[in-house]
């Protein structure tokens, strides 16, 4: 989970890594990586409405029945306000939680719309270069070696469980470039494009 962005009074729960698609394509000098992510953001603000109204509607009923003094009447009238006690809790949290659920849904689509992210990962096997969006192509001669690491510094190793959020970085000669932040893709997405690229731009042999 990570910090919010929308209003105080909308509770929401972000997940860490965005919904990412991997596409690749075949280009007649090389292949592309097109890896498009969207936040994944679950709206709580009904479950926290929901109650608050579900008690102020037993409060109000309970402070009707008094003011009525529904104990001194017909036995009819009893059974109304015990139906009506017992729907109205239900009912405030039902109309309540889907009301305000509804109007901070408008806040997080905004905030998911603006989380976006794409990157596109360009190799070029003619030119022998690597290129990320329009960023400057690294030269394939320039790439020591492509490594998952975490914002701490701790590397991925095969079959290491306690890893799993993790940055796409490339050693080269110039320093450290990070291809994917560690939000955009699974472990198991930047493995294959490691792998991928490994194979590709011929580094690690």
């Amino acid at each position: 989970m990570v910090a919010k962005q929308h209003p105080g009074w909308v509770f929401a729960m972000k997940m860490a890594l965005l919904d990412t698609t991997l596409q690749e394509e075949r280009l007649p000098n090389g292949k592309r990586f097109i890896i498009a992510g969207t936040p994944v953001i679950k709206n709580l603000s009904w479950v926290i409405y929901g109650p608050i109204a579900a008690a102020l509607a037993v409060l109000l009923v309970g402070a009707l029945s008094w003011l009525l003094n529904v104990r001194e009447q017909e036995q009819t009238i009893k059974l109304i306000f015990v139906c009506f006690f017992a729907l109205t809790p239900a009912l405030a949290w039902m109309m309540a939680g889907s009301f305000i659920g509804k109007l901070a849904q408008k806040y997080l689509d905004r905030e998911v719309e603006a989380g976006k992210q794409r990157v596109e990962l360009n190799l070029d096997l003619e030119a022998h270069t690597l290129q990320k969006n329009a960023e400057p192509p690294i030269p394939f001669d320039d790439i020591e070696d492509f490594k998952l690491v975490t914002d701490a510094g701790v590397y991925y190793a095969s079959g290491e469980n306690s890893v799993n959020i993790v940055n796409l970085i490339a050693h080269t000669k110039q320093g450290r470039v990070t291809l994917l932040p560690k939000a955009l893709g699974s472990l198991k997405q930047k493995l294959q494009i490691v792998s991928e690229l490994e194979a590709l731009a011929e580094i690690g042999d």
